[in-house]
């Protein structure tokens, strides 16, 4: 007897035909849309991928490229809204001394590098650098009134800058791009206890110069007011202020009541 499979184990993978049940089975048709009510598009599913227009990736790469080494070249092109040519009266306080030496006029600008911004203070008259405080800096800044004065640390002594705005609204600017500059840094989110701890420092070298400039200089009022009492006599003038026994040698002698009482002119005299 011989076996023949059924139709339902036939293999699958044999190129067999597919009947349809009508001819419009026969292929997938086309979707159509309409854009703004006006017109209908066709579109195909099986539409390859060379016929999609993509982006030019080379062009875009090449001008991201061509920005970034732009912007590498020209640092300070890098933003435009920085602190530009702020007209400030300079004055310097060495390590040590008690007064203030006045410097001249400068223009205040901040300037922009790759790995952070500077404060330049730059001389009216010359053009010249005078000083500039960066994020190297171990600085302290404080306000007073228009006055913005910048206590450094050096390996010297503590020198401070005294910037005079020319009024309250360029002080406050000045202000905040020196903190910025300086306060504002990469170690201050990585190593906060470090960061920490170099401030407390340098506030307390600062707290110290302060208060032995104090010191000093309430001993110089101290002299001062001493020497200011003391009376000093005018030439030629007798010296009985400066010489306690000048009145014992210049006044007669003392005559007593027995002596007048037998002196022989009195007695002469009666």
């Amino acid at each position: 007897m011989e076996f023949r499979p059924a139709e339902s184990d036939m293999r699958m993978d044999e190129d067999a035909p597919m009947a349809f049940d009508n001819e419009h089975d026969s292929a997938p048709q086309p979707l159509t849309f309409a854009t703004n009510g006006t017109s209908e598009q066709e579109y195909n599913p099986f539409q390859t991928m060379h016929s999609i227009q993509l982006p030019n990736i080379t062009e875009v790469s090449t001008s991201s490229a061509a920005a970034t080494v732009s912007s590498q070249s020209h640092p300070h092109a890098i933003t435009q809204a920085g602190l530009r040519n702020l007209a400030v009266k300079v004055h310097i306080r060495k390590s040590g001394r008690v007064a203030w030496k006045y410097v001249g006029r400068a223009h205040v600008q901040q300037e922009f590098q790759s790995n952070g911004s500077s404060v330049v203070i730059r001389s009216v008259s010359s053009g010249k650098v005078i000083t500039t405080f960066s994020e190297t800096s171990d600085i302290q800044a404080d306000k007073r009134g228009n006055f913005i004065v910048v206590a450094c640390v050096e390996s010297s002594g503590v020198t401070s800058w005294s910037l005079n705005a020319v009024n309250n609204s360029d002080a406050v600017k000045l202000l905040t791009c020196i903190e910025l500059a300086c306060y504002c840094s990469k170690s201050a989110m990585l190593e906060t206890h470090k960061y920490n701890k170099s401030r407390r420092r340098i506030e307390k070298v600062v707290r110290e110069d302060r208060r032995r400039r104090h010191n000093s200089k309430k001993e110089e009022d101290d002299l001062a007011a001493a020497f200011g009492s003391q009376q000093i006599a005018p030439e030629g003038a007798a010296s009985a202020i400066s010489s306690p026994f000048a009145a014992a040698t210049t006044s007669p002698p003392a005559t007593s009541n027995f002596l007048r009482a037998y002196n022989p002119s009195t007695l002469v005299a009666q």
